[in-house]
């Protein structure tokens, strides 16, 4: 519906009555996020909204709509993909700004957010303190517990290093997959965002392989297990 004026009638019983109105469309006045100030733990992630306010006196939330970015993503990314609009993860210790635009109208709005060291409960490896064969590949993981009780998988981010690459050794381009190689113990870390947490590893190595049973005689077409 477009913008001009038009007429009602309205009819009861025989009788009519008419009376103009005006028909307008609302525009955005303004863009703001929601809140203003954001405060996001360091490795969380959270979701204001952007409110755009029309001239029409209503109200609409736009997160889809709109184009976000951030002023620094070393310290806070946000999320302009289709599916996780608007999405702040907290990935350093510090001040930015992030800013929601509204492509039609050119309205924006921004909002600061700090990000604060978090309040981890303890970190896991797994599998803690392992005993491998040589030559068996093992995946490793770490989660992250927060003493709020949630907690969060960060294999993928995380850094992997071995004390000692002659005896099990992190080569493959797959975060947290570990390769024995000798014989041995060694101590592999995790550094997820400079909380490192570590766990030793011990490598059997094989000494000699046996066949049995010795010295088989079989007959032709005969099988042996």
């Amino acid at each position: 519906v477009g913008d001009g004026i038009t007429y009602l009638q309205a009819r009861l019983d025989g009788v009519s009555n008419y009376d103009s109105l005006e028909v307008k469309d609302a525009t955005i006045e303004r863009l703001e996020i929601e809140p203003s100030t954001i405060s996001l733990p360091k490795l969380t992630s959270g979701t204001p909204r952007a409110r755009a306010y029309l001239s029409d006196d209503t109200q609409l939330t736009l997160n889809h709509a709109v184009t976000w970015s951030s002023a620094n993503p070393a310290i806070a990314m946000v999320s302009d993909d289709a599916g996780s609009k608007g999405l702040i993860t907290g990935v350093e210790m510090g001040s930015t700004t992030v800013t929601a635009i509204e492509p039609l109208s050119g309205k924006q709005g921004s909002a600061t957010v700090t990000i604060t060291q978090p309040k981890v409960s303890h970190v896991v490896i797994s599998p803690a303190n392992a005993v491998l064969p040589a030559g068996v590949d093992q995946q490793y993981t770490v989660v992250v517990h927060y003493v709020d009780g949630s907690k969060f998988d960060f294999t993928n981010e995380s850094t992997w290093t071995s004390a000692d690459e002659n005896i099990a050794a992190f080569r493959s381009t797959k975060r947290g997959l570990l390769t024995p190689l000798a014989a041995g113990e060694t101590t592999i870390c995790a550094d997820t965002y400079d909380i490192i947490n570590c766990t030793t590893v011990t490598v059997l190595g094989l000494d000699s392989i046996d066949v049995t049973p010795k010295n088989a005689t079989l007959r032709n077409g005969g099988s042996q297990q």
